[in-house]
């Protein structure tokens, strides 16, 4: 995947913001802040969509106030916890603006990476970023790697990071894409599924911090078999999807 452009480009004109956050009191304020001020440095017209994914902490009072005192932030409440996946699609659904731009509530990502995303302007319809130093445990690394290694040989996904929470999307392709993940397993589903359209993809690097307040789910035992099981249900799905393809109509 290449960074150059492939086309005649124009800056992007809007963005809509979406961030998943289950129980991330701690971090949403002071994320959502550098979030805006991100967006006021790269594009003239934004919104930030907080799903919040029925956190038990002060997440959702503590979204709900900042919509409040900036008419840009809008929030999604879930009642019940549904899974990371499930969030992030809730956002796209309603995004409204010319580009998507996903990204976790944790703290661990820099807002200010959103102008290394945009400097294409709208060249890709998906410009995803890779945490070249990854602030984590070696478990987690470890893990990563295994995972990057499995979704290459299984399902084709190439990428350097394939569970990155940061990326910036065009928003009319990525509305379009059939996704049923209700975990982190979604990530992968997007690109696979971008990479069937033949999408224009690039990727670049990003900052990345440890973590200084809330919780980890991606080292879970529960997130690594509902991931397994996510990727299991894909390979099935897309070989129904494969049989169902008249003869001669299958991608060439």
């Amino acid at each position: 995947m290449s960074e150059m452009p492939r086309r005649r480009t124009a800056p992007i004109r809007s963005i809509s913001a979406v961030l998943p956050a289950f129980d991330e009191a701690p971090n949403l304020s002071q994320v959502t802040t550098r979030t805006i001020d991100a967006l006021e440095d790269t594009v003239p017209d934004f919104e930030i969509i907080i799903v919040d994914d029925g956190s038990k902490d002060a997440t959702g009072r503590l979204a709900d106030g900042l919509a409040t005192r900036d008419a840009r932030v809008r929030v999604v409440h879930h009642a019940r916890r549904r899974g990371y996946g499930a969030a992030l699609r809730a956002g796209i659904s309603e995004a409204g603006k010319q580009f998507i731009w996903c990204l976790d509530a944790d703290g661990q990502y820099n807002p200010s990476d959103l102008s290394r995303l945009a400097q294409f302007d709208d060249a890709y319809d998906l410009v995803a970023g890779y945490r070249a130093h990854r602030a984590d445990s070696l478990l987690r690394r470890l893990l990563s790697r295994a995972y990057r290694l499995l979704i290459r040989v299984s399902v084709g996904a190439k990428a350097r990071d394939p569970n990155c929470g940061f990326k910036l999307y065009r928003a009319s392709t990525l509305k379009g894409l059939p996704l049923s993940a209700m975990g982190r397993f979604v990530q992968v589903e997007i690109l696979v599924r971008l990479k069937e359209r033949g999408s224009n993809i690039t990727e670049v690097s990003v900052q990345h911090t440890a973590r200084h307040a809330g919780r980890q789910m991606g080292a879970r035992l529960g997130t690594i078999v509902q991931m397994a099981r996510e990727l299991a249900a894909f390979r099935k799905r897309r070989r129904a999807e494969a049989k169902s393809v008249p003869d001669g109509e299958g991608a060439s």
